[in-house]
């Protein structure tokens, strides 16, 4: 069964160029509504991706050096959402874990 995620790279660049034709589009409907055209307005879409695994996770560990591979899931959605999937770490924002890191 296939997931709901993107699986190529191309898919993730469509979606993005959609969310921009939909600024630009407010941007112009707003040109149009005062006869001119207008500064664009202070709105973008933002991408926030949360993942709640808690720590001592290993991502290198699960996807690279075991065998079969064994992610959890939501290693995998942190893979789909940040670019190439490789990061080094993220931190937590919490004051009270400051320091911590998973990935």
């Amino acid at each position: 069964m296939q997931g709901r995620l993107p699986t190529r790279a191309a898919q993730v660049h469509q979606n993005q160029h959609r969310q921009n034709s939909q600024e630009h589009d407010y941007h112009d409907a707003l040109s149009i509504a005062a006869g001119r055209r207008v500064l664009p307005p202070c709105c973008k879409t933002v991408h926030i991706s949360l993942f709640f695994d808690g720590t001592g996770n290993n991502l290198n560990n699960d996807l690279y050096l075991s065998n079969p591979k064994h992610p959890t899931n939501v290693a995998r959605l942190f893979r789909a959402s940040i670019g190439d999937g490789h990061a080094g770490g993220t931190t937590h924002g919490s004051s009270i874990a400051r320091g911590l890191t998973d990935a």
